[in-house]
């Protein structure tokens, strides 16, 4: 038990002082990080970006993510169509993270796949409610 506790004061202890010292996160750097979307990480990588908006039987707003093409795919006329569905506590984001080389909505999209990012409800991008009031945390 002793030593459960030395090890989380060593590893509380230096997070702290940082923090505190002003070297962590700092309010711009945070309210920078709040603002990028899904949808600024697939144009900053050059790809073309869509969102739209579909309402639930029972109300509740979506807003999944559509990426029609890719610079590299020259295939015109209809696409295969494929969606991708984030895991339990994240969004399409997630699937965004690694960039075009490894990200999975990229490399499809460079295939010749129409690829649609669905966020579900709960997610930053889906929690909207044509009459409720969805209280954010």
């Amino acid at each position: 038990m002793l030593v459960l506790y030395q090890m989380q004061l060593i590893l509380f202890v230096p997070f702290f002082a940082l923090l505190s010292s002003g070297k962590g996160l700092s309010e711009n750097n945070a309210s920078r990080t709040k603002s990028i979307t899904g949808i600024d990480i697939i144009a900053s990588h050059n790809y073309p970006v869509e969102s739209h908006t579909v309402v639930t039987k029972d109300g509740y707003i979506l807003t999944p993510f559509r990426i029609p093409s890719s610079n590299l795919c020259t295939k015109s006329g209809v696409k295969p169509v494929v969606l991708i569905n984030h895991g339990l506590t994240g969004s399409a984001d997630t699937a965004l993270l690694t960039g075009p080389k490894d990200g999975l909505p990229f490399l499809l999209a460079d295939a010749c796949y129409d690829v649609w990012l669905s966020n579900s409800r709960g997610t930053r991008y889906s929690r909207r409610h044509v009459k409720l009031k969805v209280w954010l945390l």
